[in-house]
């Protein structure tokens, strides 16, 4: 799905039902490509808002009942509004011996790992509720012209 399809399908379910979560794709469409054409660091309030782009990290463990996680040590950079993470970023990491995959649905901003571990207190961040998708879908126009996206 491309920006303009994933904007579309956001309009149309926003009008056909306003209480509805909207589709999860096209919004996580949307706040990839802000993402990506925006770059880490950049921040923008939308509708009072704050919305920033930041890379994030999550666990990841070579064991399958999770224990011995770590930060995955490849950071996506994504868009957050507050601290909802809006696109669902997290990936296994291969290390090129073995896959370690994500553990839970915690994520936190990489700078606070990336000088010595915060512990769990670094997972500050979670992602989207559907209450906070339907807000930014109300918001994705606004976003993507505050952050210079042309769809």
């Amino acid at each position: 799905m491309d920006l303009s399809e994933a904007l579309s399908e956001l309009r149309e379910s926003s009008e056909a039902d306003p209480d509805s979560p909207p589709p999860r794709g096209a919004a996580e469409t949307v706040a990839v490509a802000v993402a990506e054409r925006a770059g880490d660091g950049v921040r923008r309030s939308v509708s009072g808002a704050a919305y920033r782009v930041e890379e994030v990290t999550w666990p990841v463990s070579p064991f399958e009942d999770g224990s011995s996680s770590y930060p995955h040590p490849q950071p996506v950079s994504a868009l957050i509004r507050g601290d909802a993470v809006l696109a669902d970023i997290r990936s296994d990491y291969w290390d090129g011996r073995a896959r370690h995959s994500v553990v839970g649905a915690k994520l936190g901003r990489w700078r606070r790992f990336r000088i010595g571990s915060p512990g769990e207190s670094g997972y500050d961040l979670h992602l989207a509720t559907d209450e906070e998708l339907r807000a930014f879908a109300r918001e994705a126009e606004e976003v993507l012209a505050a952050f210079g996206v042309e769809a």
